[in-house]
């Protein structure tokens, strides 16, 4: 692993023809290997045009079928190499986080889990975190069927309070440095008891989901309370929404940071240290931005993510669909020839389906809505008949001149004809796997 971080230290530097280059090189590898030992792809290569001996091209790769989440659970065994690289490991299964309620499940090796570590590792030393320090999750208990699907399902009580506390911050950090303590606590944590935990930690580093990470930080400043200690907050596992790094920096006044990762096939890419887009980890993802007809996006653009993890010879998955849709940068002022994506905007079902049937990614206005009323969470949820019931969790009773207000709001948003109701919740839950999704959407 220190071998790898030695050689990331060289490659992020490298021109993006170089990247381009040495990619394609290893995909080569891979696909004669996917070829060679993997049902579903001995005849899906050749039919795309892939004929063995023939270099590997940036255009030849396109031709690649893309292989869609629904493809890697029907396919199961057909996508499975028969003959596992024996240096890279005994393979076993990883799980995905199982968001959407059908978790994907493929196989995975120690050597990518070794590179799953260095590029962890790679995150810390960009940021110049200091890893004597403590560090504090806030997040979903640790998954037990991550690596072992015939384990129980994790118990996901919200009145069960989860904690747990670590003397460093654990592998791999932790068999390269010797590193702080760190502090786990359940996501199901209420807010006030979330903020007395961490005073009472005094982390200098805190790793959340963004929508947790916003609403501590609008907790905190309704009520003038501070966590001295802190100097980042870190972002995972969410879309990032808008307004979240600057609630941290009223409230704390810190810096964050953000990484774009699914567990099934590893990062995707990391927060540039000196900017605030990201940094496609070239050395371990093959990552394309595709518009709706295939072709590449440019940057400006935004498009639907499809990737291939470089080093996946216990499971090839060639050109996957993640279900994502990410905005393409241009080159970075930092000199890194990484590639570089501006924003990483979520899940493609998630898009807002507008009157006239056209769908667009759903920027929401929480800045008007909140002036109208002062809410602790709100979640829009479109349903099949494209209607919006907008959820609102609110500490005083919203009135109907306050829905008039609201909905005229929406309206000027959204446009006309979609229609919108309200609800209000006690609360609003978080998925199993701990995520808060703020725009839900079931239209067709």
């Amino acid at each position: 692993m220190r071998a790898m971080l030695f050689q990331f230290e060289d490659s992020q530097w490298w021109p993006p023809e170089l990247v381009e280059r040495k990619q394609l090189e290893q995909l080569s590898a891979l696909v004669t290997h996917a070829r060679e030992t993997v049902p579903h792809y001995r005849d899906s290569l050749r039919a795309a045009g892939l004929e063995e001996g023939e270099p590997l091209t940036a255009e030849a790769w396109r031709c690649v079928p893309i292989l869609s989440r629904a493809q890697v659970q029907a396919l199961g065994e057909q996508l499975r190499s028969g003959r596992p690289p024996a240096e890279f490991g005994e393979p076993g299964v990883v799980r995905s986080s199982g968001s959407t309620g059908s978790p994907v499940r493929v196989l995975g090796t120690p050597m990518q889990q070794m590179v799953w570590g260095a590029i962890t590792i790679r995150d810390h030393l960009w940021h110049r975190r200091n890893l004597g320090a403590r560090m504090a999750m806030i997040r979903t208990p640790p998954d037990s069927r991550r690596v072992d699907p015939s384990a129980p399902a994790p118990k996901r009580d919200p009145g069960k309070r989860y904690e747990h506390h670590a003397d460093d911050w654990g592998r791999p950090v932790s068999m390269l440095y010797r590193t702080g303590p760190c502090d786990v606590l359940g996501i199901f944590t209420p807010l006030d008891e979330q903020l007395r935990w961490l005073q009472a930690s005094a982390p200098a580093y805190l790793l959340t989901y963004p929508t947790n990470a916003l609403a501590l930080a609008e907790y905190c400043l309704a009520r003038g309370e501070m966590i001295p200690s802190l100097r980042e907050v870190r972002f995972f596992s969410e879309s990032l929404p808008d307004g979240v790094r600057e609630a941290c920096r009223q409230a704390w006044n810190v810096p964050s940071s953000d990484m774009y990762s699914a567990r099934e096939v590893g990062y995707f890419a990391l927060q540039c240290p000196e900017h605030p887009h990201y940094h496609v980890q070239s050395e371990s993802m093959r990552l394309e931005v595709l518009r709706d007809d295939g072709s590449p996006c440019a940057p400006g653009e935004v498009g639907r993510v499809v990737v291939t993890p470089l080093h996946a010879f216990a499971q090839p998955l060639l050109r996957y669909e993640i279900g994502d849709l990410a905005e393409v940068g241009p080159p970075c002022p930092c000199g890194r020839g990484l590639p570089v994506l501006s924003r990483v905007l979520g899940r493609v079902r998630n898009m807002v389906v507008l009157a006239d049937g056209t769908r667009r990614w759903p920027t929401l206005p929480n800045g008007p809505m909140r002036q109208i009323v002062p809410y602790e969470a709100m979640q829009y949820f479109q349903h099949p008949d494209r209607h919006i019931e907008v959820r609102i969790v609110s500490a005083r009773e919203v009135s109907a001149e306050d829905e008039t207000s609201m909905r005229a709001v929406l309206t000027r948003h959204f446009g006309e004809g979609l229609g919108f109701t309200f609800s209000y919740p006690a609360g609003i839950e978080r998925t199993a796997a701990g995520k808060f999704e703020q725009f839900r959407s079931e239209a067709t």
